[in-house]
């Protein structure tokens, strides 16, 4: 009976790489506070089945690490927590104002470990080595983990790494032109795996009608920002806080999210 309240077989592992490379850099606040987010997430390496994002409360994470929200708050602000977390604004609709409002944000996790800065510039420097004594193969691989290339740009920030990730600018890309001026683009073919995901779009939405909308949004805008989007809108469907089509309704926290990013830059 005890193990049936304690569950021991449920762990919370970490590698040993961030227990002694970033925990004394993180603090034990924000240690704790990335440990919980990754746990709200999963990535399983033998079925390759993901999700590295969440959106819980902040008085949520506050009540998990025993702190107050404020000291949440403060601690998600520092630049360091980047490394780990990126936030985005998440929205749902308001039935009184009859527009989407803000609610919980999206945090996009790391379940990877970075680089610490000094960790990424010896790795630039072993590979500099290897290439200059010609011992290096025509792909230099990162040591920490072998499967991603090295980035061999001495001092240049580390972003955070996710093993969930194609490309690190889905970490830190932005939309940078408001969604009126992204017609130019309508003509540049789409690839086998924006087409796949424009098809993804019409089957939550149901808007055959805006099909080349979507096409411009799948041009313009990171996968992530695109799956958060149509989790909303499968989440308000499924509570019956949806009153517009669900079309509009990914239309709508689309623009959103596009005017708050313009608006911040």
């Amino acid at each position: 009976m005890e193990n049936e309240v304690k569950q021991p077989d449920r762990v919370r592992l970490q590698t040993d790489y961030f227990w002694r490379k970033w925990a004394p850099k993180l603090g034990p606040t924000l240690t704790v506070l990335v440990i919980t987010l990754r746990s709200y997430c999963y990535y399983n390496k033998l079925t390759k089945e993901r999700r590295d994002w969440c959106y819980p409360e902040q008085k949520t994470l506050a009540d998990n690490i025993g702190v107050s929200v404020d000291t949440v708050q403060r601690e998600l602000k520092k630049p360091i927590a980047r490394q780990f977390v990126t936030r985005e604004p998440r929205y749902r609709y308001d039935q009184r104002l009859k527009r989407p409002v803000r609610t919980a944000d999206t945090y996009h996790i790391a379940m990877d470990d970075p680089l610490t800065a000094e960790d990424l510039q010896e790795v630039a420097n072993m590979a500099k080595n290897r290439l200059e004594s010609g011992e290096a193969d025509s792909k230099p691989q990162n040591a920490a983990h072998p499967d991603k290339p090295v980035d061999k740009s001495p001092g240049k920030p580390q972003s955070a790494v996710h093993i969930a990730t194609a490309d690190r600018s889905s970490r830190t890309s932005t939309w940078k032109n408001d969604l009126r001026t992204l017609s130019k683009d309508i003509h540049r073919p789409l690839s086998g795996e924006q087409e796949a995901l424009v098809e993804e779009i019409l089957s939550v939405c149901g808007d055959e009608h805006s099909r080349r909308f979507y096409e411009t949004v799948v041009r313009s805008t990171d996968r992530s920002r695109i799956w958060s989007a149509l989790s909303q809108v499968k989440e308000a469907a499924a509570t019956g806080n949806l009153k517009k089509s669900k079309g509009a309704f990914f239309t709508a926290i689309v623009k959103a999210q596009a005017s708050e990013r313009i608006a911040a830059m």
